[in-house]
């Protein structure tokens, strides 16, 4: 068992699947944020099928996971095609529909041995997919939809200037590594005795690409570096510590360790960090109106007109609205506004409501 490819499928597939939600939630309105998105949640898919794989000791659930896997996979290259067009604003359904029907049908065919016919050892694989009569031609659509994928965004990269031309290139080093990773997983297949050690660069792809389309332009690189190894190593302090403290207790209470149990329930654990931080705001919302009604009632009030006082330019009318709204909102009898007044050196009483007024209100200097 090859621990170091356990530990990169779940932190591949984790990324993979956080990163997706990330992107979409950023801008649910992007085209391109959408289809990354998807992009993002058939890398998670195949990765974490992989994780499955490599923990199963029986060949039926290991062809199970296998097939899976494949469900994630098969779909990647008409994913990128769409989210390619999409980033160059040239989205022709007319070429992206057949595309993704094309690679329906090998999907169709993923449940039967004419794609992947069985499972068996191979290098120190315990259980590795063996092609079937097909499989060599998915492979090389495969191939060549990507390659096409990436001339039209290189013919669009020579056309373009300035900035746009520095966010295709970031866009092509970051699929350059996504791409030549994967692609190593497909030298077993065909008895090919290289390992394929350029699955560790998918975490880095996935924290990279998914983070330019976050921020709706690549930046700077070394803004990308930055922000991608702060998340991976937030990722590695956070997490890796809770996936260990799981598989310590499941030792001391069960004697026993099962990683597809443990990563199942950090799986879990990563959801209930993203819904808790996607429902608090709408859960403090909530409580506050069931059970401090009038405090958020006025404080939304204030909240609202604050944004509405831009809109009024006469200072008379703006004082009076103003003392009406705190009155009414928090429920206090008396109110008033002094302003400074120059001629006079200090503040003078500009606008009140059940405060008498004075013929000559009081000053009050600094």
């Amino acid at each position: 068992m090859n621990k170091a490819y356990i530990i990169s499928c779940a932190l591949a597939g984790t990324l993979s699947l956080l990163l997706g939600i990330f992107v979409y939630l950023k801008n649910k309105t992007s085209n391109v944020n959408k289809v990354g998105m998807f992009l993002n949640f058939g890398v998670g898919l195949w990765t974490w099928s992989l994780f499955g794989r490599e923990l199963s000791f029986e060949k039926t659930t290991a062809l199970f996971f296998i097939r899976l896997s494949y469900v994630g996979v098969i779909f990647i290259p008409a994913i990128f095609l769409h989210f390619v067009s999409s980033i160059i604003k040239e989205v022709k359904y007319k070429l992206i529909l057949p595309v993704y029907a094309l690679f329906l049908i090998f999907l169709i065919f993923n449940s039967t041995t004419l794609f992947i016919k069985d499972a068996g050892p191979i290098l120190s694989f315990r259980y590795y997919g063996i092609p079937g009569g097909i499989y060599l031609l998915f492979v090389i659509l495969f191939a060549a939809t990507i390659v096409y994928s990436h001339y039209i965004l290189i013919k669009y990269f020579k056309k373009s200037e300035g900035q746009i031309r520095n966010q295709i290139r970031y866009l092509l080093f970051a699929t350059a590594i996504g791409f030549v990773g994967g692609v190593t997983g497909f030298f077993p297949n065909f008895n090919i005795e290289i390992f394929p050690f350029g699955f560790y660069l998918i975490s880095l792809y996935v924290v990279i690409t998914s983070y330019a389309i976050a921020k709706h332009r690549l930046m700077d690189i070394n803004i990308v570096f930055k922000k991608g190894t702060t998340y991976v190593l937030l990722m590695l302090l956070l997490f890796v510590p809770s996936f260990l403290l799981i598989i310590l207790s499941q030792k001391l209470f069960f004697n026993n360790i099962n990683y597809l149990f443990s990563g199942i329930i950090f799986l879990l654990l990563l959801l209930v960090t993203i819904l808790f931080y996607r429902i608090k705001p709408h859960t403090e919302k909530a409580v506050e109106q069931l059970l401090f009604k009038n405090h958020y009632d006025y404080r939304e009030t204030l909240g609202k007109f604050s944004k509405a006082m831009v809109t009024i330019l006469d200072l008379q009318s703006l004082s009076k609205r103003i003392v009406e709204t705190i009155t009414q909102t928090m429920g206090v009898e008396k109110a008033s506004i002094f302003l400074w007044n120059e001629e006079k050196g200090g503040y003078s009483l500009f606008e009140s409501k059940n405060i008498k007024m004075t013929p000559s209100p009081t000053i009050y200097k600094k």
